[in-house]
């Protein structure tokens, strides 16, 4: 009944995804917080709560939601209006409140009434302006918190009161901001296991905790659960409606494309497609929730989606259970929280703000169309320094003007027009057809039609991304595009990078004088589209096409060969699996990787099953692998089931070798006593230079060290149970050497009659150590079961 709700195979992995994005949330939640002049509690209560409940109601099965830089300085201008009409934030929290719960209320109506389809009509420069300017507030506000004083919060102000900085600054504050700000670039260098701003965040406050320094802190945080802040919204004054319509509507708008943005991101990485209205209830709901409550409202964090995607999270209950641990945090942890310094968390602001801060827009000012780059600084400049609200509103306004000023332009000059950008790639022109019957499998033609503006980027991208997988060349005619704005730019530069990240070979053909400069201005020509690729007709593209088909099918007998993956051992590299490659190759195309934190590749996790499986993944994926056999020794076995198990499509067949089964708490401690570096240094000092050469220059020892944990993890409850085994439906054949003193063949036996499709067979002299065996003869077994 349960797994109607949700399929508890995927609870480690969320469980995993949620608590390291809730980890990543924490320090960001506490700063975002007191950036909005509203206490650290109010991020961490906006966290929760938009965490939770956007998780539960969202469209986007992986998303982290909560306070994000663009919508805390929104929040942060509303407290301080609402503050200039009440005197104080307690009777400016009616006003406050009220706004947040209306730009929630709002969220929810755009989801019903689709208007997650009309965001795509936001120019880049309107976006970019903003969002630099959002980026500029953030690094502006945090410079006298970070000097350990008070701050106006206003933009102007700030500036305007830089002198006393250089008179009041309080120098142990900035101390520990430049620690913060050290740790926070400097740590992902060691590792990317831990959150670099939570380990700053706790570096900075015990150096100040026990270094006992006079500066601010954040003070108390309650440790209960939140109260309910609405009973004075009743009672806002009718004088103060016009700045809450105001503030709800561009929370509503910012919230929405922030989210979006988010979602976008991943389904990239999951290869999903998220539910865009639901997307927009759910965050609604989530930061009404967070206003009843008082937080700060959010949106979907790219960061803490990210990092949910990388740990394992795949479902809703990621984003839930991100959400949980933040309240446990609250009421586990508030009194803690008391004491970290005001300036330690605007060493954690600045870097956000720079993040935020659009450097590709900007690096292109002086390459894109005037028109834009006016766009992009006027927003920007608005953004940073006069209203928010006005800053989007004239922005778009006068995109929409400009766009109206080219139109004319280009109908004075004779050029056609037509609407804005069409797309047609359905029907063949009539210069085309003959090359279209004969290719139509392989190259795709694509006709575009007039300006490419920003109200077309998103459909163009969408029907990019429909195109069929197996095909070699995409041709974009482009003979009657006059004009290119800053966001078809962009949408042109993703768009071949996606093709190009696929294999596929994108031609232009008839480029106007317009397009080509803002291509080659940017560098789109020659980084992504080489000369060699631009074509003034048609017929020059078909030639040079027919040429290069005609040349990969010479080879075309490499690809009929079907593929087979070759996993090596839990101590070797890809290179112990050579002399298998050469008596494969001539029947399959062969495949070898090293696992990261072997053979000289790097890691930063914990060896893990579900680590080296992904690898594989990525691997597949590098080489335009569909699906492929396997052949796994040892370790590599396992992981060849492990990706049986979670991504069947991608497998054809498995076939191991020397593979462990029979992991328990006992057998995996007699394993790990064999893999003590000093023990080997002294009885086997030949294996010792061997590991040493096999992952230079990674640290053996360290190798050893994640192989031994990797096999705790194994023999307390990770491996394998006989259910688990029963899953699995790919055909199977474990093989054993008779002579093998690490593998029991009964073991071995036990796995193949549990599995779906599962066959054992033993090799009479085999022995474990693959090198010590006769490849051609574990070569004529893999085949004689791989065809049959």
């Amino acid at each position: 009944m349960s797994a109607k709700f949700y399929d508890f195979k995927n609870f480690k992995g969320d469980f995993t995804g949620g608590l390291v994005a809730g980890v990543v949330a924490l320090p960001l939640a506490l700063a975002f917080g007191v950036q909005s002049g509203m206490g650290a509690t109010a991020g961490l209560y906006g966290a929760i709560a938009v965490g939770i409940f956007a998780a539960l109601f969202g469209g986007t099965a992986t998303q982290a939601s909560g306070p994000t830089g663009p919508m805390t300085v929104v929040s942060a201008a509303l407290v301080a209006a609402a503050i200039q009409i009440t005197g104080s934030l307690e009777s400016a929290m009616p006003i406050v409140v009220l706004a947040f719960l209306l730009g929630g209320l709002f969220q929810i109506i755009f989801g019903f009434l689709n208007i997650a389809s009309y965001v795509k009509y936001f120019p880049y420069p309107v976006v970019s302006g903003f969002m630099s300017g959002v980026g500029l507030i953030i690094i502006i506000l945090q410079i006298f918190p970070f000097a350990g004083l008070g701050s106006s919060k206003s933009t102007l102000a700030v500036i305007q009161d830089l002198p006393r900085l250089f008179a009041e600054a309080n120098l142990q504050a900035l101390m520990l901001g430049a620690v913060t700000i050290a740790v926070y670039y400097l740590f992902p260098k060691i590792t990317k296991a831990i959150p670099s701003a939570l380990v700053a965040l706790i570096v900075a406050t015990l150096i100040a905790y026990f270094g006992d320094m006079a500066v601010p802190v954040i003070g108390e945080i309650p440790s209960g659960l939140p109260s309910i802040k609405i009973d004075g919204i009743f009672e806002v004054d009718a004088s103060a409606y016009g700045l809450v319509l105001e503030y709800a509507v561009v929370l509503a708008v910012l919230g929405s494309i922030d989210s979006l943005l988010t979602s976008v991101i991943a389904d990239n990485m999951t290869k999903t497609k998220h539910n865009s209205n639901r997307e927009l209830i759910g965050q609604g709901i989530g930061n009404m929730l967070a206003a009843v409550i008082g937080g700060i409202p959010g949106a979907g964090a790219t960061k803490g989606t990210v990092v949910n995607i990388n740990a394992g999270g795949k479902t809703r209950m990621s984003g839930t259970l991100h959400g949980l641990f933040l309240l446990a945090v609250l009421l586990g942890l508030g009194k803690l929280a008391a004491h970290i310094p005001l300036c330690v968390l605007a060493g954690l602001l600045i870097p956000i703000g720079f993040k935020i801060v659009d450097l590709k827009g900007l690096k292109h000012l002086r390459k894109v169309p005037r028109a834009d780059a006016v766009v992009l600084i006027l927003v920007l400049l608005i953004t940073t320094f006069g209203s928010l609200i006005y800053a989007v509103g004239a922005g778009v306004a006068l995109a929409c003007l400009l766009f109206m000023k080219k139109s004319g332009d280009l109908s004075e000059q004779g050029m056609e027009v037509g609407k804005i950008a069409d797309l047609d790639g359905s029907k063949p022109w009539q210069d085309e057809v003959e090359f279209y019957d004969k290719y139509k499998d392989r190259v795709i033609i694509k006709h575009l039609y007039g300006p490419l503006f920003f109200g077309f980027t998103s459909y163009f991208k969408d029907q990019i991304k429909a195109l069929p997988e197996a095909i070699d060349a995409v041709i974009l005619r482009m003979d009657r595009v006059p004009y290119v704005d800053q966001s078809g730019l962009y949408a042109l530069e993703d768009i071949i990078f996606d093709l190009r990240e696929q294999g596929i070979e994108v031609i232009l053909v008839g480029l106007q004088e317009q397009p080509c400069d803002m291509l080659k201005a940017v560098d789109i020509i020659p980084d992504l589209v080489p000369e060699e690729d631009l074509f003034a007709n048609i017929d020059d593209s078909f030639g040079y096409l027919k040429a290069k088909l005609k040349s990969a099918k010479a080879t075309a007998y490499i690809l009929e060969r079907p593929p087979i993956i070759l996993l090596h051992g839990a101590l070797g590299s890809r290179d112990q699996l050579a002399s298998m490659e050469a008596a494969l190759s001539g029947t399959y195309e062969v495949y070898r990787l090293n696992f990261e934190g072997h053979g000289g590749r790097e890691s930063n996790r914990a060896f893990r099953m579900e680590v080296f499986a992904q690898n594989v993944l990525d691997f597949m994926k590098e080489n335009q692998l569909d699906a492929a056999n396997f052949f796994g020794y040892s370790m590599g076995g396992y992981v060849a089931l492990k990706l049986a198990q979670t991504h069947p499509q991608y497998i054809k067949n498995i076939v191991t070798y020397g593979t462990k089964f029979a992991w328990t708490p006992e057998s995996a401690a007699k394993e790990v006593k064999q893999l003590n570096p000093e023990k080997i240094l002294e009885k086997v000092p030949r294996f010792a230079t061997f590991l040493e050469q096999v992952h230079q220059p990674n640290d053996w020892k360290q190798v050893l060290e994640k192989t031994a944990d990797m096999m705790l993890d194994l023999g307390n409850g990770a491996a394998f149970s006989e259910r688990e085994l029963r899953d699995v439906k790919t055909p199977v054949l474990i093989m054993i050497g008779a002579q093998d003193r690490m593998v029991s063949m009964e073991e071995s036996q036990w796995a193949a009659e549990h599995l779906g499709q599962g066959r054992c067979e033993i090799i009479q002299d085999g022995v474990h150590p693959l090198e010590k065996n006769n490849p051609e003869q574990l070569a004529k077994v893999t085949i004689n079961f791989l065809n049959h």
